[in-house]
């Protein structure tokens, strides 16, 4: 049980740091002939990256209960 603890630790938080890694952030002025400039912005993670995330610390977690469990 120790061996799949650790294999699922493993991928557990490669996958959640490969899901963290995918923050974005973009912004552009939007510049009209009526006023000044406005920005348009968004940041954060895709839906994928999302998913990602909750996957590895799911999986994370389950390895660390799973390996204390086994001593």
């Amino acid at each position: 049980m120790k061996r799949w603890a650790i294999v699922l630790i493993v991928i557990g938080s490669g996958l959640a740091a490969f899901g963290f890694s995918g923050w974005h952030a973009a912004g552009n002025p939007l510049i009209g002939l009526e006023g000044p400039a406005d920005w348009n912005f968004s940041a954060g993670w895709s839906l994928s990256s999302q998913v990602e995330i909750t996957v590895g610390i799911a999986l994370l977690a389950f390895g660390i209960t799973l390996r204390r469990d086994s001593n």
